[in-house]
């Protein structure tokens, strides 16, 4: 229960890095402040953003998916555990978008920094595959509960995530004079999830050729009366 836990935060933090909330205003008060932009450059990069993550999670997605995983690579999707698949796609869209964030730090120019888009809309393959591995670590009839409340938690975090970044980005810029720390910030977090990833994936020994854990995933919650039934105390008035 632990690696589900922990790919709950993923899914939190990428959700929060990733909403427009806190990645388009950072973006946009960056370019004004530092490449001057006009109404017209926000206007690209809204487009530019939007389709290339589009791009990515309509036709990339399911082309990685089926075409190089596990058909190229023969990975195989396991149904009661995290697996290659999930381990792949999380950690491709964890260090590209921390590349596409340190590029972003680092343009010179308003090309440059629409090109970085193109690495920080793989970061969008993440959330899939950790939605997906999440599950499995639950019972099927408690899916909608899980659901539920990692909703909760990333609109709570919605709340809080705007703040802090937004606090940070005054800061550097007011106090430090390096508008460009909220990306590097970004790109530190994204890269210590990878580095986790591939802990978690030694942890498990996870490898194409991993054979399913023997797990089973109730269908239903055990009821009040089983319980009773299988106690140690019921089984000893049987046998007398």
């Amino acid at each position: 229960m632990g690696l589900a836990t922990l790919l709950d935060q993923y899914g939190i933090f990428k959700f929060n890095w990733t909403t427009p909330d806190i990645a388009g205003e950072i973006n946009i008060l960056y370019g004004v402040y530092v490449f001057g932009w006009t109404s017209k450059d926000i206007g690209h990069l809204l487009a530019i953003a939007c389709a290339t993550k589009a791009f990515t999670l309509m036709i990339l997605s399911p082309i990685i998916t089926r075409r190089f995983l596990q058909g190229y690579m023969g990975f195989r999707t396991l149904k009661n555990q995290f697996d290659m698949i999930d381990f792949t796609m999380a950690f491709c869209a964890f260090i590209l978008e921390a590349i596409g964030l340190t590029c972003m730090a680092m343009a010179p120019q308003t090309r440059f920094f629409f090109g970085s888009l193109l690495f920080t809309s793989f970061g969008a393959l993440a959330s899939p595959a950790l939605n997906s591995s999440t599950i499995k670590f639950y019972p099927e009839s408690k899916v909608g509960e899980v659901f539920g409340g990692l909703s909760l938690l990333k609109n709570v975090f919605a709340l809080v995530g705007p703040t802090v970044f937004l606090t940070i980005y005054k800061k550097s810029v007011l106090s430090w004079n390096i508008p460009y720390v909220s990306f590097l910030v970004g790109a530190s977090l994204m890269t210590l999830m990878a580095i986790l990833l591939v802990f978690a994936k030694r942890l498990l020994r996870l490898d194409k050729n991993l054979d399913p854990m023997i797990l089973t995933r109730s269908n239903s919650v055990a009821s009040l009366q089983s319980l009773i039934d299988s106690s140690p105390n019921n089984s000893k008035q049987r046998y007398q």
